[in-house]
């Protein structure tokens, strides 16, 4: 299986709990595709997850 570099969040944390790691690519099922993403963003909002 193929290998990537991902940032992760493993907790419902802050910010500190992110940890860039390796991680499988994703293989794409039938009907599918895979996108290269070169950039994104973490918010607040987005690091506040409701536990449910």
């Amino acid at each position: 299986m193929s290998m990537m570099r991902a940032v992760r969040a493993h907790r419902r944390e802050g910010p500190e709990e992110l940890v860039y790691e390796s991680a499988p690519r994703p293989e794409p099922a039938p009907g599918e595709v895979a996108v290269a993403v070169r950039a994104a963003s973490v918010t607040a909002g987005d690091l506040a997850w409701d536990a449910t």
